[in-house]
């Protein structure tokens, strides 16, 4: 029965391992070099303005 035991800890752990491996992996890829952010800015009729940012990436998929 311990042999059982340390096998079904030992693939939690793997599944554990290699999840935070991935999620590193996308966090440290995510570096956007290829995105650019575009500024525009609206006069509305009462005369305040309105400024928007829109993120323009080239990336087809990006994590």
């Amino acid at each position: 029965m311990k042999k059982k035991e340390n096998n079904i800890n030992l693939k939690a752990f793997s599944l554990i391992l290699i999840t935070s491996l991935v999620l590193f992996f996308i966090w440290k890829s995510n570096d956007h070099k290829e995105c650019e952010s575009e500024e525009i800015v609206e006069v509305k009729q009462d005369g305040s303005q309105v400024k928007k940012t829109k993120h323009i990436c080239k990336e087809k998929y990006n994590f």
